[in-house]
């Protein structure tokens, strides 16, 4: 179901325009946030990545929940122009279970 719609959002292309993020957000009825590496994981992470650049540190990385309201599920962690980051999401409101469940599967 999520997938799907993905593909179907991003047409082939990599990345994501801001303008599709917004409609995604809307069309999902969820919000995003996301966590750096650089500013979230230990010194030793920070060091193996950035020290010596084995990119295999990110496994050591184990990315915080935010620390905001509500019920926040992992569904990406990827790797930026910045490092790595992780994007979180919430339901804005009650979502149906169906949906809340799929959220969780990709988490």
């Amino acid at each position: 179901m999520l997938s799907q719609y993905l593909d179907d959002l991003l047409d082939d292309h990599e990345g994501m325009t801001e303008s599709e993020h917004q409609k995604m957000m809307r069309d999902l009825g969820v919000t995003f946030y996301q966590v750096e590496m650089e500013w979230d994981c230990s010194e030793e992470i920070q060091e193996k990545y950035w020290g010596i650049g084995d990119i295999e540190a990110t496994r050591d990385w184990n990315p915080s929940k935010p620390k905001l309201t509500g019920d926040w599920f992992l569904v990406s962690i990827n790797d930026t122009e910045d490092g790595p980051v992780s994007w979180w999401t919430k339901p804005k409101n009650d979502l149906p279970e169906s949906v809340k469940q799929s959220l969780r599967e990709v988490s």
